[in-house]
This record gives C-alpha cells, sequence and structure tokens, in this order.
C-alpha cells in the first residue's frame, strides 16, 4: 500500500508541475519519485494496476495539451 501511496503523490507533482506538461507513464513516476526498476515489481499488483489506469496514451496527452494550448 505503500508504493501505492507514493506513485498517488507522484502524479499528483507531475500534473501540477508548472511549465510544459509531462505525459503520465510509469517512467514518469518512477523518475518523479527516484526510484529503480523494483517499482516494477510483479508483487505490486495494486500499484501496477493503478499505474495502468493512470498513464495516459499519446492521443489523450496531445489532446489535452493542445486543449491547454488554445485555452490560453
Amino acid at each position: 500500500m505503500e508504493c501505492l501511496t507514493l506513485a498517488k503523490k507522484a502524479i499528483e507533482t507531475i500534473l501540477q508541475r508548472d511549465g510544459k506538461p509531462i505525459r503520465v507513464t510509469t517512467r514518469s513516476v518512477k523518475d518523479t519519485l527516484g526510484f529503480g526498476n523494483w517499482f516494477n515489481n510483479k508483487k505490486l499488483k495494486n500499484t501496477n494496476n493503478f499505474l495502468l489506469e493512470a498513464k495516459e496514451d499519446i492521443d489523450c496527452f496531445r489532446i489535452g495539451y493542445k486543449k491547454e494550448k488554445v485555452g490560453h
């Protein structure tokens, strides 16, 4: 559960950053937390399921980025 909590906080941090938008991926979460490959451990089922649901595919990310640029 601790890893799941850390992942949720990392995604909040990624989404609230100023400047250029960052796509939510497993890699960006690991980079934000400063973790290595152990974060992808198969035993962390809840964390991995959460990351699969939370990560953005490239098309959704680009559409959101365009909407943000048009809105400003």
